[in-house]
């Protein structure tokens, strides 16, 4: 009689299948984990790209593309991040809070100088024409008397620059003046209590001085043409990954430009509001301050011999020789001029 139990043939059939299940159940597992990581790249791609600005005429048509709802138009989600200074912004860009900014090509200098961050310009939005100045206590009569005085600016930023220039056109350096280090807001109520006795600054901040009466200005970026300019920058990564999103951006951003060429007292009343001026006021700083710079025009700054490779490298040796830049230069990944990003060029599927 044979012993009670299965027998040797069944209980390897047994294992053969209990071997077949485990093995279905592995499949299973890595195909949905293969799925899990698939949906999670695609979202990743698709989360907003975050641009960051501060107060200056120039970006604001960043913030009305938004406002006007031009980015969802072309497909985009974009987050406009308001920072109090250039300098904010920059940081936030080198630590990765932000994917793209609306800078200038001094700061972008000092980015590639200063960090392993890796910006790149994709379009020029204007130059300063007069838009930065240093503005003085009114009882300052001259540049020549700021030796010994107290000067408020954004250290590290293109105040620094604009200060520098300032005072080698004048036959000043640095060791003439004491500089004091702060953001914009700052630097307003320290002026107002006469703590600073001069500032460097620009639109909407400048305006705000000048309407109560008690500065001058002393000297303007108008002094120095075509040197501050202002651009538009996105992290390397992002231009390599999503340059649809870029491209829909920079659409956008152009569309905004002409709505506000199209209907100006609309849409400059929503950019002064923002910036807390008046329409006149903000009006003005882009009709004397600020040249702006076309679309049909950015080929003669973003080309390979354009205007902008000039403006970075002056920006470099200003703030090598002032301390702020030290290194080898790293300054020939600073323009992205990929058709990709152009209106004729076409994106890879």
């Amino acid at each position: 009689m044979d012993p009670v139990g299965p027998s040797k043939g069944g209980a390897t059939r047994q294992m053969t299948l209990d071997k077949r299940k485990w093995l279905w159940a592995a499949c299973i597992v890595v195909v949905a984990m293969a799925i899990g990581w698939l949906a999670f790249g695609r979202s990743a791609e698709r989360t907003p790209l975050r641009i960051g600005i501060n107060p200056w005429p120039g970006y604001e048509h960043l913030y009305l593309a938004k406002v006007l709802g031009l980015y969802k138009e072309a497909g985009v989600d974009v987050e406009i991040v308001e920072f109090n200074s250039l300098l904010d912004a920059r940081r936030a860009f080198e630590r990765g809070q932000i994917h793209g900014l609306g800078t200038t090509a001094t700061d972008i200098a000092l980015s590639l100088g200063q960090s392993s961050s890796a910006p790149r310009i994709v379009q020029v939005v204007d130059f300063s024409n007069g838009g930065d100045l240093l503005l003085a206590d009114s009882a300052i009569k001259s540049f020549q008397d700021l030796r010994g005085k107290r000067i408020g600016l954004e250290s590290g930023s293109v105040s620094s620059y604009v200060l520098a220039r300032a005072l080698v056109l004048n036959g000043m350096n640095g060791s003439d003046i004491t500089t004091i280090a702060s953001d914009q807001t700052s630097l307003l109520e320290e002026f107002a209590k006469g703590n600073i006795d001069a500032i460097v600054t620009y639109p909407p901040f400048s305006v705000k001085i000048l309407s109560t009466g008690r500065a001058r200005s002393l000297f303007t970026s108008a002094a120095i043409p075509h040197e501050v300019l202002d651009v538009i920058a996105f992290d390397a990564g992002i231009l390599e990954r999503r340059p649809d999103d870029v491209r829909g951006i920079l659409g956008a951003y152009w569309k905004a430009r002409k709505a506000a060429e199209d209907a100006p007292r609309t849409n400059v009343a929503i950019m002064a509001r923002r910036e807390g001026i008046s329409d006149s006021e903000f009006a003005a700083s882009l009709r004397n301050d600020i040249q702006l710079v076309h679309e049909r025009d950015q080929p003669s700054y973003l080309g390979p011999e354009g205007k902008l490779k000039a403006v970075l490298l002056r920006a470099d040796s200003v703030l090598r020789r002032e301390g702020f830049v030290k290194g080898p230069p790293r300054l020939d990944s600073a323009v992205f001029t990929d058709p990709r990003l152009q209106k004729d060029g076409r994106s890879p599927k």
